[in-house]
């Protein structure tokens, strides 16, 4: 198996100038430093959840279909674009009708629907590519409030570590993320 990111999210999670109201800076001096914060905290969030924040397109390769469910390693999913398997010397794209994601289960699922199999490739390494995009929604208004103000929480812990308000941000950013955290046992 291996995942690969075919297209970046567009923006962040949070403006720079939500940044300098929630932190009271009232110039622009520092937005490069709020930038690198921004995306940091967008970072540390993402692996702190198990999710991805903003959509964006990963692409999955496999060598077959195992038993005949995949599960989809990233969330949340919202849709599968395109699913593609090596046959007869190139890639075939599959028909979406014959495809079922599952969103009901914990993890996402894909399988095919009833009546109909997914091929088997002709090649025994990387003969099946998943196309899909993960993500809560296109832009930062799709994100529940909690896992913005979490991440200007998780920015301020960095801006100002000093500040008795600030110093404790990391720690309030995780608690308002936890409901969202995705749990791997």
């Amino acid at each position: 198996m291996h995942l690969e990111l075919v297209t970046a999210p567009v923006g962040l999670p949070a403006q720079v100038d939500e940044l300098r109201d929630h932190l009271k800076i009232s110039h622009m001096d520092e937005d490069g430093v709020l930038t690198t914060y921004l995306q940091a905290a967008t970072a540390a969030c993402e692996c702190y959840l198990g999710r991805k924040l903003l959509a964006q397109q990963w692409r999955l390769t496999l060598n077959d279909w195992g038993d005949g469910i995949v599960t989809l390693p990233l969330s949340p999913v919202l849709s599968v674009d395109e699913v593609r398997v090596w046959r007869a010397g190139a890639f075939e794209t599959l028909d979406p009708a014959m495809l079922l994601l599952d969103h009901a289960s914990y993890e996402a699922r894909l399988m095919s629907r009833e009546g109909s199999v997914f091929p088997d490739p002709d090649r025994q390494m990387a003969g099946i590519e998943i196309s899909f995009s993960a993500g809560f929604g296109a832009n930062p208004n799709a994100l529940p409030p909690d896992l913005r103000q979490g991440i200007l929480l998780w920015v301020g812990a960095l801006y100002d570590p000093e500040s008795p308000a600030m110093a404790q941000g990391a720690a309030l950013a995780e608690r308002l993320w936890q409901p969202y955290r995705r749990m791997v046992l």
